[in-house]
């Protein structure tokens, strides 16, 4: 085409050619260009004489040009000008005559722009389908919770090319107070674990908006958190459920990288997407705690004590250690009911469940039995500390006073301990050890604690 047209014709006639266009030798000299050739390069009319691969456009195109033209391979070569991408095409051997008898050959540039931006635009859309069914898939194919926090972050940080990255969850230490605590990490050091865990990053969270926060350079140099870790480029992006902030997920590198629309834009995505996880997260863990917690006490229901006891008894097979447990029984219950009524002997229930999360350990599992019954479960607790502790409930809950609209009152429980594997090393029959406890207790005139022993005369307090 570039041929035809130039057959014939003067070197000025090159301008009615829309391409970018340059005449160029055997040695690479350049013989002539048109003018659109002349606004994308910057070059002038002194720039005829002198090697196009001398052009900053083409420098890094050398080999390939060289290539192209001597050894007779196809050119496949781009050049960016500002916002426009051209491809770069050869068309060797010309015949004008109007040069001279010298081979010639024409260098065009083609304006690829659009396909590039629909290319970038199935890339970018492929990205995001990525994302949302890499995501999506988690909460469906993982159980543990563990697994599902690790998966939604190793997904984010292959996705989207990122070299760190970590999780933060609201969650309580030690001494009780909220955080946002680690949840997951990959990348980072143990000593950014610990500072995490222990919720040092709280004070830079509270400033973080949403949708997501890149730390600019400035920031990262004064975050000694991030100092440390010679971290680079980092992104927050706080997870929301319901308006609330839950967490959050901080992806990074310790490259530099720029932060742009496409970054922005992806990073968006992940923070709708994974706080929806984190919301389904939530509902399930709700289910879950609701299927195991008796509703009127806040207490571990019957089903969840049966599970935790046969846990601890193949511990005991497995591991040599030891547990006991507590029954205990409101005394004269049904009085307080048939006196006051149902709703104060709701409030009672309720009353010596708070009683009982107050005096026991977090380790220890506590549960409503049935009824008037409530039943705890003492891991690595020997039958003289069992005792000690169970002396204490009752003390306990003989102190507390119970108002109704005319009178107070207080109540008191008798209790029964056994121990595995001192006594048993099977569920039913640890049950029945401490049921016949308890009620031997109550054949003693009530509020009383028995230690069951087996094959022998009961310890009693």
């Amino acid at each position: 085409m570039v041929e035809a047209i130039l057959k014939g014709t003067g070197f000025h006639l090159l301008d009615v050619i829309d391409i970018p266009l340059v005449i160029i030798m055997d040695d690479f000299t350049i013989v002539d260009f048109n003018g659109n050739f002349m606004k994308i390069t910057g070059i002038d009319s002194s720039s005829i004489g002198k090697d196009l691969r001398d052009i900053y456009i083409f420098k890094d195109l050398r080999e390939d040009i060289t290539d192209a033209l001597r050894r007779n391979v196809k050119l496949r070569s781009y050049v960016q000008h500002g916002k426009n991408t051209y491809e770069i095409r050869l068309c060797k051997n010309l015949k004008t005559g109007i040069y001279g008898e010298k081979p010639l050959h024409c260098l065009y540039l083609v304006d690829i722009t659009r396909y590039v931006d629909i290319e970038k635009e199935l890339i970018k859309k492929n990205r995001e389908l990525m994302v949302v069914n890499s995501l999506s898939s988690i909460f469906i194919s993982s159980g543990l919770q563990e697994e599902i926090y690790m998966s939604i972050l190793e997904k984010c940080l292959l996705i989207g090319d990122f070299g760190l990255g970590w999780i933060l969850t609201l969650q309580e230490d030690e001494s009780g107070k909220n955080i946002f605590g680690l949840k997951s990490y990959k990348g980072i050091s143990f000593a950014l674990q610990k500072d995490l865990k222990k919720g040092r990053l709280d004070p830079i969270l509270e400033k973080l908006e949403i949708p997501m926060h890149h730390f600019e350079e400035e920031e990262l140099e004064n975050i000694d958190l991030f100092k440390r870790e010679d971290i680079r480029f980092l992104v927050a992006i706080p997870l929301v459920s319901s308006g609330n902030k839950i967490g959050y997920i901080f992806l990074g590198n310790r490259t530099e990288r720029e932060f742009d629309l496409e970054i922005a834009s992806f990073v968006s995505l992940i923070g709708n997407n994974v706080s929806l996880i984190f919301e389904k997260l939530r509902l399930f863990s709700e289910i879950q705690r609701l299927s195991i917690t008796d509703s009127l006490t806040g207490l571990f229901n019957r089903r969840f004590f049966y599970d935790a006891l046969d846990r601890e008894i193949e511990r005991v097979k497995r591991y040599a250690s030891h547990f006991s447990i507590i029954l205990i029984d409101i005394d004269d219950f049904k009085k307080i009911n048939d006196i006051y009524g149902h709703l104060v002997g709701d409030k009672v229930l309720a009353g010596i469940g708070e009683v009982m999360k107050k005096i026991l350990r977090k380790s220890d599992i506590i549960s409503r039995y049935g009824g008037e019954e409530f039943i705890v479960l003492l891991p690595n607790t020997p039958k003289s500390e069992s005792l000690n502790i169970a002396t204490r409930l009752r003390e306990e809950i003989a102190e507390t006073v119970f108002e109704t609209d005319n009178c107070v009152f207080s109540v008191t429980i008798s209790g029964g301990i056994t121990s595995c594997p001192d006594d048993f090393i099977d569920a039913q029959r640890l049950l029945s050890a401490a049921d016949k406890a308890m009620y031997e207790a109550k054949a003693m005139g009530k509020n009383r604690i028995v230690v069951f022993k087996k094959g022998g005369k009961e310890w009693k307090e």
